[in-house]
Protein backbone atom coordinates (compact mmCIF):
# COMPACT_ATOMS: atom_id res chain seq x y z
CA UNK A 1 0.00 0.00 0.00
CA UNK A 2 1.38 3.38 -1.03
CA UNK A 3 1.07 6.38 1.31
CA UNK A 4 0.03 9.49 -0.61
CA UNK A 5 1.74 12.68 0.60
CA UNK A 6 1.21 16.39 0.18
CA UNK A 7 4.25 18.52 1.10
CA UNK A 8 3.45 22.03 2.38
CA UNK A 9 6.47 24.28 2.94
CA UNK A 10 7.28 27.76 1.69
CA UNK A 11 10.89 26.87 0.89
CA UNK A 12 11.31 25.21 -2.53
CA UNK A 13 14.60 23.59 -1.46
CA UNK A 14 12.87 21.89 1.48
CA UNK A 15 10.01 20.68 -0.73
CA UNK A 16 12.48 19.35 -3.32
CA UNK A 17 14.52 17.58 -0.64
CA UNK A 18 11.49 15.96 0.96
CA UNK A 19 10.11 14.94 -2.43
CA UNK A 20 13.44 13.29 -3.27
CA UNK A 21 13.53 11.39 0.01
CA UNK A 22 9.98 10.09 -0.29
CA UNK A 23 10.09 9.31 -4.00
CA UNK A 24 13.17 7.14 -3.42
CA UNK A 25 10.88 4.75 -1.55
CA UNK A 26 8.19 2.58 -3.10
CA UNK A 27 6.08 3.12 0.02
CA UNK A 28 5.31 6.79 -0.72
CA UNK A 29 3.85 8.84 -3.54
CA UNK A 30 4.12 12.63 -3.43
CA UNK A 31 0.80 13.72 -4.94
CA UNK A 32 1.40 17.45 -4.62
CA UNK A 33 3.18 20.39 -3.08
CA UNK A 34 2.07 23.71 -1.60
CA UNK A 35 4.08 26.88 -0.96
CA UNK A 36 1.67 28.36 1.60
CA UNK A 37 -1.13 27.35 3.93
CA UNK A 38 -3.94 28.37 1.56
CA UNK A 39 -2.48 26.22 -1.21
CA UNK A 40 -2.08 23.35 1.26
CA UNK A 41 -5.77 23.46 2.20
CA UNK A 42 -6.94 23.74 -1.40
CA UNK A 43 -4.65 20.97 -2.66
CA UNK A 44 -5.42 18.64 0.25
CA UNK A 45 -9.15 19.08 -0.38
CA UNK A 46 -8.68 18.36 -4.09
CA UNK A 47 -6.04 15.62 -3.95
CA UNK A 48 -7.14 13.83 -0.74
CA UNK A 49 -3.65 12.69 0.36
CA UNK A 50 -3.21 10.24 3.21
CA UNK A 51 -0.71 12.55 4.93
CA UNK A 52 0.03 16.28 4.78
CA UNK A 53 3.53 17.32 5.83
CA UNK A 54 2.78 20.85 7.10
CA UNK A 55 5.26 23.59 7.89
CA UNK A 56 3.98 25.87 10.67
CA UNK A 57 5.43 29.14 9.40
CA UNK A 58 4.25 29.92 5.89
CA UNK A 59 2.94 33.00 4.09
CA UNK A 60 -0.70 33.70 3.17
CA UNK A 61 -2.00 31.25 5.80
CA UNK A 62 0.15 29.76 8.56
CA UNK A 63 0.29 26.03 9.22
CA UNK A 64 -1.83 26.14 12.40
CA UNK A 65 -4.64 27.97 10.59
CA UNK A 66 -4.32 25.58 7.67
CA UNK A 67 -4.68 22.59 10.02
CA UNK A 68 -7.85 24.12 11.46
CA UNK A 69 -9.27 24.69 7.97
CA UNK A 70 -8.47 21.12 6.95
CA UNK A 71 -10.43 19.91 9.95
CA UNK A 72 -13.34 22.25 9.22
CA UNK A 73 -13.48 21.01 5.63
CA UNK A 74 -13.48 17.41 6.81
CA UNK A 75 -10.24 16.52 5.03
CA UNK A 76 -9.32 13.16 6.52
CA UNK A 77 -5.57 13.33 5.93
CA UNK A 78 -3.28 12.93 8.88
CA UNK A 79 -1.14 16.01 9.43
CA UNK A 80 2.52 15.81 10.41
CA UNK A 81 3.92 19.15 11.49
CA UNK A 82 7.26 20.17 10.03
CA UNK A 83 9.06 22.96 11.80
CA UNK A 84 12.52 24.15 12.65
CA UNK A 85 11.08 25.83 15.74
CA UNK A 86 11.18 23.83 18.92
CA UNK A 87 9.44 26.06 21.44
CA UNK A 88 6.03 25.31 22.88
CA UNK A 89 4.66 28.62 21.62
CA UNK A 90 5.27 27.45 18.06
CA UNK A 91 4.20 23.81 18.31
CA UNK A 92 1.42 23.73 20.92
CA UNK A 93 -1.17 25.69 18.88
CA UNK A 94 -0.88 23.10 16.10
CA UNK A 95 -1.69 20.32 18.54
CA UNK A 96 -4.49 22.29 20.19
CA UNK A 97 -6.26 22.51 16.76
CA UNK A 98 -7.00 18.54 17.02
CA UNK A 99 -7.99 18.82 20.83
CA UNK A 100 -11.01 21.21 20.60
CA UNK A 101 -13.43 18.39 19.81
CA UNK A 102 -12.02 16.14 22.55
CA UNK A 103 -12.49 18.92 25.12
CA UNK A 104 -16.13 19.35 24.12
CA UNK A 105 -16.67 15.59 24.32
CA UNK A 106 -15.24 15.68 27.84
CA UNK A 107 -17.77 18.38 28.74
CA UNK A 108 -20.57 16.08 27.60
CA UNK A 109 -21.43 17.95 24.42
CA UNK A 110 -23.33 16.13 21.71
CA UNK A 111 -22.02 16.31 18.15
CA UNK A 112 -24.69 18.94 17.40
CA UNK A 113 -23.65 21.07 20.41
CA UNK A 114 -19.95 20.76 19.52
CA UNK A 115 -20.72 21.81 15.94
CA UNK A 116 -22.56 24.90 17.14
CA UNK A 117 -19.76 25.89 19.53
CA UNK A 118 -17.03 25.41 16.92
CA UNK A 119 -19.03 26.90 14.03
CA UNK A 120 -18.62 23.78 11.90
CA UNK A 121 -21.07 21.19 10.59
CA UNK A 122 -22.23 18.22 12.61
CA UNK A 123 -20.77 15.94 9.93
CA UNK A 124 -17.37 17.58 10.43
CA UNK A 125 -17.62 16.98 14.18
CA UNK A 126 -18.40 13.32 13.52
CA UNK A 127 -15.28 13.12 11.36
CA UNK A 128 -13.21 14.75 14.10
CA UNK A 129 -14.59 12.34 16.69
CA UNK A 130 -13.60 9.38 14.53
CA UNK A 131 -10.11 10.85 14.09
CA UNK A 132 -9.81 11.33 17.85
CA UNK A 133 -10.79 7.69 18.38
CA UNK A 134 -8.22 6.53 15.84
CA UNK A 135 -5.42 8.70 17.22
CA UNK A 136 -6.10 7.61 20.78
CA UNK A 137 -6.74 3.96 19.88
CA UNK A 138 -10.22 3.89 21.44
CA UNK A 139 -13.72 2.97 20.30
CA UNK A 140 -16.06 5.30 22.18
CA UNK A 141 -16.48 8.73 23.77
CA UNK A 142 -15.90 7.57 27.35
CA UNK A 143 -12.63 5.86 26.45
CA UNK A 144 -11.53 8.91 24.46
CA UNK A 145 -12.11 11.19 27.45
CA UNK A 146 -10.42 8.79 29.87
CA UNK A 147 -7.40 8.43 27.58
CA UNK A 148 -7.30 12.20 27.06
CA UNK A 149 -7.02 12.70 30.81
CA UNK A 150 -4.48 9.88 31.20
CA UNK A 151 -2.23 11.36 28.51
CA UNK A 152 -2.54 14.88 29.84
CA UNK A 153 -4.38 16.09 26.74
CA UNK A 154 -7.24 17.40 28.85
CA UNK A 155 -6.99 19.45 32.05
CA UNK A 156 -8.01 17.66 35.22
CA UNK A 157 -11.33 18.88 36.64
CA UNK A 158 -11.02 20.99 39.79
Amino acid sequence: MTIRLLIADDHPVVRDGLRGIFEASNEFEVVGEAANGREAVDRAAALRPDVVLMDLRMPVLDGVSAIKLLAEKGVGARVLVLTTFDTDTDVVPAIEAELDVLALIARGCSNREAAARLFISEATVKTHVLHVYAKLGVNDRAAAVATGFERGLLPRPA
